[in-house]
């Protein structure tokens, strides 16, 4: 379906008016921020920044743009191309909103990073271009594809920063079985403080034990001593006697 929409497109490219349509609109917005905005919506509006990018290249052979605005639409493509994965996981499970979360974020920052570069040695990245390939169709693919591969070089050693940046954005959710665990940690937790403290009291159960022995001991021998002295005074009141 792309290759059929790409010959429609090449053979409608060919009418003058619609060319003339073109070259205003793009003369219109003539600044790169302008032309990646661009690319971001026709590509989050068709769900698919190989159309776009092929959409491109069409028009610049048929010379209904010019190379500059299509290398700035191709940066634009490849974040509008991370809303249709945005869409997909609205209904998804954690770790698939983690994927589209870390996908924005690696098309974000590599346009980041290629859009001052770009906008500051346009001239000599098109040369560059040149020098590899006379036709611009077969430039915007080149650039493509070293934008793609340049921004997996360098977000390759930041793949632990994207995974915690996903984490941070989508946090984990609780959910009942995860609860239930919880709360039986906090009771086995509970009972194995219970447990060492019966373990320690007893200890103390027994001295106290054994001070109430000793205090009745005491208790009575008092007795014991108090009964013979009433013994000894009825002796010496009956001697008396």
């Amino acid at each position: 379906m792309i290759f059929v929409g790409l010959k429609l497109m090449s053979s409608s490219c060919n009418d003058e008016s619609i060319k003339s349509g073109f070259r205003t609109l793009f003369a219109t917005i003539d600044f790169p921020l302008l032309l990646e905005l661009f690319g971001l919506l026709f590509t989050a509006l068709i769900q698919s920044s190989a159309a776009v990018t092929g959409l491109v290249i069409v028009m610049i052979s048929n010379q209904a743009i010019n190379i500059q605005s299509a290398l700035f639409i191709t940066l634009g493509s490849n974040v509008g191309t991370c809303v249709a994965a945005l869409i997909a996981v609205i209904k998804g499970n954690i770790n698939s909103k983690r994927a589209a979360i870390i996908h924005l974020t690696f098309n974000t920052f590599g346009c980041s990073v290629f859009t001052p570069i770009l906008w500051i040695f346009t001239d000599k990245i098109i040369s560059i271009l040149q020098s590899i390939v006379s036709k611009e169709g077969m430039q915007i693919a080149i650039f493509h594809l070293f934008f793609n591969c340049a921004t997996a070089l360098i977000t390759t050693p930041l793949i632990k920063l994207l995974v915690k940046f996903s984490e941070f954005v989508i946090k984990d959710k609780e959910n009942k079985d995860t609860i239930i665990e919880k709360l039986i940690d906090n009771v086995d937790d509970i009972s194995d403080l219970v447990r060492s403290e019966e373990s320690i009291n007893p200890v103390n159960g027994n001295k106290d034990d054994n001070k109430l022995e000793n205090i009745e001991d005491k208790e009575k021998r008092r007795n014991f001593n108090g009964s013979d002295d009433n013994g000894d005074e009825n002796k010496v009141k009956d001697t008396d006697l």
